[in-house]
Order: C-alpha cells, then structure tokens, then sequence
C-alpha cells in the first residue's frame, strides 16, 4: 500500500512540475499580415432572393490568439468592399464602402498553432460613408504560416482563408461564403 501512495504522489509531483513549466511558456502568439483579397458571395433571405457579389480588399490584419484555448481576436483598421454584380449601385444602397472598424472574434479548437484555423467566428465592420454596421457570424477555415520577427511578435501570412455564414447587411439576412488570399501571395502571383 505504501509503495502506491508513494507511486501516486510522486506521478502528482510530477504532473505538477510540468504543468507550471507550461504555464511559464509564452502562449500568446501576436502577429500581422498584409492584408487579404478576396470575394463575399451572398444570398439573401428576403422575398426579393437578391445576392450580392463582393469584392473585398483589407490592408494590414492584426492578430492575438491564446495556444492553450484556441480563442483569439483579428482587426484591420482598413477594408474596401464593393459589389462586382452591380456596379451602378453605389453608395445609396451600401454596396461599396470602406471601413475602418474591423474585429473578429474566433475559437479554433484544433491545436495547430503554426498552420491552421478551423473553427466558429463572429465579426463586426463599420461602413463609414453609409454608416451600417454589418455583422458576421459561421465558421472559419484558414491555412497560414507563422514567421518569427521579434520575440513577441510574428508576421503571417494567409495561403488560403475561406469563411461561411450569416451575414446582416443593410438590415437584411444574407448566407455567404468568402474566400481569400494573402495580399503577398497575390502580389508574387501578379509578378510572375
């Protein structure tokens, strides 16, 4: 009996060490990307079945997410939107507009901190010259890689980010899908 008791608190003491060695280790990763491009496909849920196409350009995406939870929060300070289907609406319907306020809010429960996002998100852009809020919520998929630039910040850059959803635009509920690449990826792709 005295060999299991030593046994138990000696697989305790140890589990004990290397949970405060893991709580020591920097576990927030904050890093920047330059940007993404990409399209929003969205149909909407009112009696007219109407959808829009948008073309959807952000510059600079800034990122902290926790290793350990998976939880983690983006913002862009700048996007541009504008609908590729109808190019004579503008600005009346909301249809092209830039916005400045840009957060999200993510959860990627797989633990693959260096190359993957999978999970639920929601999001929030403010349109200043239309002064709409539009609200997303679904489920994110992104393929990315860290690089290391200082000891508490990294660069990203984002092969392929894909997201599906609601979405509330002008008052109105909309399914989407988007899709985007890294501005750096489309830059080198341009070049060739």
């Amino acid at each position: 009996m005295k060999k299991i008791i030593a046994a138990l608190l000696t697989l305790l003491f140890l589990h004990q060490a290397g949970f405060a060695q893991e709580l020591n280790r920097p576990r927030i990763f904050l890093s920047a990307a330059a940007g993404t491009y990409g399209l929003d496909v969205n149909y909407s849920s009112s009696a007219t079945g109407e959808g829009l196409v948008l073309f959807r350009l952000s510059i600079a995406d800034f990122y902290v997410q926790d290793e350990k939870t998976g939880f983690g929060m983006s913002f862009s300070p700048f996007v541009f939107t504008e609908d590729l289907r109808n190019r004579s609406r503008r600005r009346n319907d909301g249809y092209l507009g830039v916005s400045p306020f840009n957060a999200e809010i993510f959860w990627s429960p797989l633990k693959m901190k260096n190359s993957m996002t999978v999970g639920p998100f929601a999001s929030v852009n403010y349109f200043v010259n239309e002064d709409d809020l539009v609200f997303k919520t679904g489920f994110k998929f992104a393929l990315f890689t860290r690089a290391k630039t200082s000891a508490k910040f990294d660069y990203q850059v984002n092969a392929v980010k894909g997201e599906m959803g609601y979405s509330r635009i002008n008052n109105t509920d909309n399914y989407f899908f988007s899709i985007g690449i890294d501005l750096l990826i489309l830059l080198y792709i341009l070049s060739l």
